[in-house]
């Protein structure tokens, strides 16, 4: 009884709405309108967000070029040093360098993608509204939004160099590129490993490294010191 009676208050308050639609065409426009505003603040306000992990990202991938060069060299002092225990052990702290830039560098691709997604739905909202500052994705006045999101969307992420390398890599011996072009290395349908356990994994062996290379440098150091005075 109770569920008949909801029906038919629904159904009488849609014929009232429809109605009032009839007798008032110009509403029915503006309610189109109004969706058609607060779908576009949604998407600007998801494109600033996807601008913004991609920034991050960016510097990611920045910072671990330089932190993949840095070791890069430290291997070649290691060797240098007959110290080969400690220059594997860096070279496999490269090799896990990369592969954290390579999950960065698809992390931004995907980003981009969704970020042309809603450069399209926003220029497709312009279209039908016929309003120019939609299409740019703003309101009148502005600038469309620019960065590495945006520039992930035409397929060089974050100021990436044209060949698809990461900013920086030339700056830092293509170690960026390296950890980029890294994309594909794993093995399909090889077992998982949680995330949160690589993490801590990795962050204890880095931490080991860390203190390992403390402590060649120490003796390094102290064995010129040494040779000095001996002179």
């Amino acid at each position: 009884m109770s569920s008949s009676w909801l029906e038919e208050l629904e159904a009488r308050l849609e014929q009232q709405l429809e109605g009032f639609l009839r007798s008032n065409p110009r509403q029915e426009e503006l309610l189109a309108e109004q969706e058609s505003q607060d779908r576009q603040r949604q998407l600007r306000q998801r494109r600033l967000q996807l601008q913004a992990r991609a920034e991050t990202s960016r510097r990611q991938l920045l910072e671990l070029a330089e932190e993949i060069r840095r070791w890069q060299g430290r291997v070649g002092k290691a060797r240098q040093a007959g110290a080969d225990d400690l220059a594997a052990r860096a070279e496999a702290h490269i090799a896990s360098l990369m592969e954290r830039g390579r999950q960065a560098w698809q992390q931004l691709g995907e980003l981009g993608q969704e970020f042309a997604a809603v450069e399209a739905d926003l220029e497709a909202l312009g279209r039908s509204s016929g309003n120019p500052a939609c299409r740019d994705g703003g309101a009148p006045g502005t600038q469309p939004p620019a960065g590495a999101a945006g520039a992930a969307a035409s397929g060089s992420p974050g100021g990436a160099t044209s060949g698809g390398s990461p900013a920086g890599a030339s700056a830092t011996g293509g170690s960026a590129g390296k950890a980029g072009s890294a994309a594909g290395s794993t093995p399909a349908g090889s077992a998982a490993t949680p995330r949160s356990a690589v993490s801590a994994g990795a962050g204890e062996a880095a931490a080991d490294l860390d203190a390992s290379w403390a402590d060649f440098e120490a003796r390094l150091e102290l064995e010129a010191l040494r040779q000095r005075l001996g002179s």
